[in-house]
């Protein structure tokens, strides 16, 4: 078929392809607004040519929304293509979206499949649900496909920013009577009282002090991190599901003595196997802590013959083990800084 597919895990070109002019090739986003990992934890895109079909599946639970597959034209006709997007939750299809776009020589277009709960369990027989959750056509025109930028459209009309997209150089705004050597003042904390929300509310420098974020779960804190150990046994989606909805995250240990102190104060709690933020990411076949960064550029504690899966990363006795995300529970810890 001359054709092949490849996830982008960090905004940009495919690696090893620096001239997107002199590439004919289709940048399919997906985005949507079900809960990710709670809704939808993975994304399936098939893209059919010629009656031959390739399929890709994305894993949302590390690195979540958006996704982008590039689909490159090597050589052969230029389309039309099916490009079917399927989001899924564990075995189950929770919706899908249907397009027929053909490549435009020399150019690196975005196909846009977005997947909105508007669509959910709409019935659109030979169409598609769209934006607004209306039945259209399959058939994209091609002044619907926008130039590739290096960053992909959100849901929402914006765009995320590049990861390594260089900081402004240009020097602030000053008032006139302000000599140049003088900056700006920096914004004071404005105290109020202090919630479990991951913040410092009351400006004292310390997490969630003196407030209980859940009657499972004890607060400790290291340097200008706040832990949440939480004993109740979930699976590993649950457990980051309810860190992020308290403004936390579930534990990214960066170094020794944070492994240290998370196991010493987990294990002073109950005696337990606890899930961390580490997780596996089918997309790109590597290890993700939840805070995007690759397992592989940091610290890592596997036991010997570990990690034999591909699966959530759980804390045993200091040193770590993987296993199955969704069809195991165990308790775990939270972390704000």
């Amino acid at each position: 078929m001359n054709m092949k597919l490849s996830w982008i895990a960090v905004v940009g070109l495919v690696p090893g392809c620096s001239d997107p002019a002199a590439r004919t090739e289709i940048i399919v986003v997906v985005d949507t607004d079900f809960s990710v990992p709670t809704e939808m934890d993975a994304v399936a895109i098939a893209v059919t040519r010629d009656d031959v079909t390739q399929t890709s599946l994305a894993d949302l639970i590390v690195q979540g929304v958006p996704r982008t597959l590039g689909v490159v034209h090597d050589s052969g006709s230029l389309g039309p293509l099916t490009v079917v997007v399927t989001g899924k939750l564990g075995d189950q299809d929770v919706i899908d979206r249907t397009a027929s776009v053909s490549f435009l020589p020399g150019r690196t277009v975005v196909l846009r499949m977005f997947l909105l709960k508007a669509c959910e369990n709409r019935d659109c027989m030979t169409q598609t649900c769209g934006e607004g959750g209306s039945c259209r056509p399959i058939e994209i025109d091609p002044a619907e496909l926008i130039d590739w930028t290096g960053v992909p459209p959100r849901l929402d009309g914006g765009v995320d920013a590049p990861p390594d997209a260089p900081p402004d150089q240009s020097p602030p705004d000053m008032p006139t009577d302000v000599p140049p050597d003088v900056g700006p003042d920096t914004p004071e904390c404005m105290p109020t009282a202090e919630t479990c929300n991951g913040d410092d509310d009351d400006c004292n420098g310390r997490i969630d002090d003196g407030v209980e974020c859940h009657a499972d779960c004890t607060r400790v804190e290291r340097k200008a991190s706040a832990y949440q150990i939480c004993e109740r046994a979930v699976s590993w989606p649950e457990a980051l599901m309810f860190c992020r909805s308290r403004g936390y995250d579930l534990v990214n240990i960066n170094d020794a003595g944070e492994n240290a102190f998370v196991w010493t104060e987990a294990d002073g709690v109950t005696t337990d196997e606890w899930w961390i933020g580490l997780a596996f990411d089918t997309s790109d076949g590597q290890f993700h802590w939840v805070d995007g960064r690759l397992l592989a550029d940091g610290y890592s504690n596997f036991e010997p013959g570990e990690p034999n899966s591909d699966g959530c990363v759980r804390m045993v006795s200091e040193q770590w083990r993987d296993q199955g995300c969704s069809g195991n529970s165990h308790p775990f810890v939270c972390e704000a800084q």
